[in-house]
């Protein structure tokens, strides 16, 4: 599981350290009890900016359908292919 947000990923891997989060860790761990081998990491947004532009426009726009379903938009074909080009 990767994240940019370091204080997530906390709460996953050391619950009692955060007892606000109580009931939010108490979900995830249910569903990552169902995964073998899972990690967490942290990722610099510039490092996945493919995830931040799909989650950002999935707020901002209303999506009939996923990308799955219908294909991916033009924009993100882009940021795939750029993303590919700094590796």
């Amino acid at each position: 599981i990767a994240g940019e947000d370091a204080t997530l990923l906390k709460v996953i891997n050391r619950p009692r350290a955060w007892p606000s989060f109580t009931f939010e860790s108490q979900k995830l761990n249910v569903l990552l009890s169902r995964i073998n081998g899972w990690k967490t990491e942290v990722e610099l947004r510039s490092s996945n900016r493919c995830a931040f532009a799909m989650a950002k426009s999935a707020l901002q726009v209303q999506w009939g359908q996923s990308y799955v379903a219908i294909g991916a938009p033009g924009w993100l074909t882009d940021v795939l292919l750029d993303d590919k080009g700094s590796i």
